[in-house]
């Protein structure tokens, strides 16, 4: 009801529209943890003390938002379960590895 006045949205329409796409968007990123939190692993990125996109979550979204939105708070509990794993069950994607240039073939 806070985050509603705060940003002057009448209740009705955060609580039909914008809660609801809040959530999926959240909880799509979630999803996307095995991606995203190398990158945030990287240096540049590091200097922001982000750890990984559940943090990212829990530093952005206020507490009572976060109690509103069912499908994030479903994937941050699966999530601390999966980064909490034996790193050595999970595989690392790297999205800062150097890529392979293509070169046109010469006749």
């Amino acid at each position: 009801q806070r985050w509603a006045a705060q940003i002057q949205i009448d209740e009705e329409v955060m609580k039909k529209h914008l809660r609801p796409a809040l959530d999926c968007v959240l909880e799509s990123l979630l999803r996307m943890w095995k991606a995203l939190d190398p990158v945030c692993k990287h240096p540049a990125i590091m200097s922001s003390k982000v750890v990984s996109v559940g943090h990212l979550v829990k530093l952005c979204v206020p507490a009572g938002m976060l109690k509103s939105l069912p499908m994030t708070q479903q994937r941050l509990e699966k999530y601390s379960r999966n980064a909490s794993a034996p790193s050595s069950s999970r595989k690392v994607l790297s999205l800062t590895a150097p890529t392979t240039k293509l070169k046109p073939r010469s006749s």
